[in-house]
């Protein structure tokens, strides 16, 4: 991360053309640049670390389209809501198992874990790493963030 900033100071004399008097003006303009971390940056997807999820928990075609799905069923507060595993699992042509194997995957990958589950049936999405289509505005995106960092922070201390 990146703060930089830049202070220009200006000092001008102005004459008067018809009388000679001399005026001093003085101004200063100041320009900060600032570079952030990517893990803030409030855009759709963090790629590099989604990448390097999908890299650690997908093994085959199947698990891709499966990582696919799932991140597209992300609502508007970043979770992914499954009333039925069974049918999903059928709809997604796997096991019950294996889709419960690779839900469990996506809570252990690191160093970003992928979700977190809330309840059954319920996942969070990591809101730094990816945002579901449904979140429409930063303010969406900066709440699933905070409760985020709520989870994780209640995880850790279990």
């Amino acid at each position: 991360m990146l703060e930089k900033n830049e202070v220009y100071k200006v000092d001008l004399d102005i004459m008067n053309p018809d009388t000679g008097e001399l005026h001093r003006i003085s101004g200063t303009h100041e320009v900060s640049k600032k570079y952030y971390s990517i893990k803030n940056l409030t855009s759709r997807i963090n790629s590099m670390n989604l990448f390097e999820i999908q890299e650690q928990i997908c093994k085959s075609s199947k698990d891709i389209r499966i990582f696919r799905i799932l991140l597209e069923m992300a609502d508007k507060q970043n979770e992914i809501r499954i009333s039925n595993i069974g049918k999903l699992a059928k709809d997604l042509d796997v096991s019950r198992q294996k889709l419960t194997t690779f839900l469990k995957s996506t809570e252990e990958v690191r160093p970003d874990r992928l979700t977190i589950k809330l309840d059954t049936g319920v996942y969070m999405v990591n809101p730094m790493v990816f945002t579901g289509k449904r979140i429409r505005s930063n303010e969406q995106r900066e709440e699933a963030q905070m409760i985020w960092k709520e989870q994780l922070s209640d995880l850790e201390n279990i």
